[in-house]
């Protein structure tokens, strides 16, 4: 396992964040001026999944320009076929429901095929799954410890640190390649009724507070990332407990919180994907003016050989290996984010919204009035 500094972007737009002197890796490409990428995971599970973004072009400052497909097909090696969804511009999904004729199977391998406007076919490679096994170990601690604002100012500031140890037996017995990643759940109450706001029906009454449940996927939040290769020759020497999360106090820590820790199967080519960007992150980057380094990928475009493909596409199994619940008492009681004290009287008068996330939770990206399974 190897433990780096994550700088989550998207895998392989490295345009103008890294480069150096010496990119003369065979699994690293330079021209990134003209460019088709393909990121796709297939996650098998209950229900299995399948995202897909596709689109044209990779500027140095980031920008993607549509690329304009005809058809998205996911394809196994036993012979079944199935188009996928469009979903908004340049994604493609599906969920594959308990009565779907196509089956995510270990017993299977699965290809994805991009079909262009212009008849152009874009395929990737077959790709395995394998299961993603055994329990982890998540301890929390607290530290104190420098923190840097975005106006640059440092301060020092108790915060909440996540340390994860892998479950050795299970790792020593069933050999896999694995990633882990992080991800929280709190609970979060709003006040509608501190505003002023009426009940929509009954409009005698104020809107009564409710409780929401909020997700949020932290891997770009993580401090470190994490992989392990259980088939390679040196994997007694990989390092197997490690800090996985730190980060400050807030007010979403003022009610119950989950942290729970996803473990996914990577085939070899997955596990390449990451090592590679590890690799990258290892390089010397002081030279961001020079065009940057890029993970070769395992699509081809049938009628180009030598066309330049970047991007992905892998078949993983998932599994909550861990989980641990935070309560405010852990961290003296933060103060909660609701109510928020209105703005002025120039700006807010009685009966208007003061504050967006406080009038209703549910305008919180990923939250739901719906408790999750595991709450307690």
């Amino acid at each position: 396992m190897y433990m780096k500094q994550y700088l989550f972007l998207s895998l392989f737009l490295f345009a103008g964040m890294f480069s150096c002197s010496d990119l003369d890796d065979p699994n690293l490409i330079t021209d990134t001026s003209q460019s088709i990428v393909i990121q796709a995971k297939l996650i098998k599970g209950n229900p299995s999944t399948i995202e897909v973004e596709a689109y044209n072009k990779v500027d140095i400052d980031g920008a993607k320009r549509r690329l304009n497909v005809k058809d998205v097909l996911l394809i196994s090696e036993s012979g079944n076929l199935i188009k996928l969804v469009t979903g908004s511009v340049g994604t493609y999904k599906h969920i594959f429901g308990p009565d779907s004729p196509f089956d995510v199977s270990f017993d299977d391998r699965y290809q994805l095929r991009v079909e262009l406007t212009d008849g152009q076919v874009i395929e990737s490679d077959f790709q395995s799954v394998e299961s993603a096994t055994g329990s982890d170990e998540l301890d929390v601690s607290l530290d104190f410890r420098e923190f840097v604002h975005h106006n640059g100012e440092v301060t020092d500031e108790t915060q909440i640190i996540l340390n994860l140890k892998p479950g050795m037996t299970d790792l020593q017995e069933n050999p896999r390649r694995y990633r882990w990643f992080l991800e929280r759940d709190y609970k979060f109450t709003d006040s509608p009724d501190h505003y002023g706001l009426r009940d929509p029906v009954n409009i005698m009454q104020l809107k009564k507070p409710k409780t929401c449940y909020v997700n949020e996927n932290l891997e770009k939040e993580m401090k470190f990332m994490a992989i392990y290769d259980g088939y390679s020759s040196d994997v007694a020497q990989q390092q197997l407990s490690f800090e996985i999360f730190a980060g400050r106090i807030l007010s979403s820590y003022a009610d119950t919180m989950y942290f729970s820790v996803t473990k996914e199967s990577l085939s070899e080519f997955g596990y390449h994907v990451y090592d590679q960007m590890l690799n990258l992150l290892d390089r010397d980057s002081e030279s961001f003016d020079r065009t940057a380094g890029i993970v070769k990928s395992n699509f081809v475009n049938i009628d180009n050989p030598e066309e330049n493909i970047f991007g992905y596409f892998y078949v993983t199994d998932q599994s909550i290996s861990s989980r641990i619940k935070i309560l405010p008492d852990m961290l003296d009681n933060p103060d909660a984010y609701c109510p928020k004290a209105p703005p002025g009287p120039k700006f807010w008068s009685y009966g208007q919204c003061g504050n967006t996330w406080c009038c209703d939770c549910l305008s919180i990206e990923n939250s739901t009035i719906d408790k999750p399974d595991f709450w307690q």
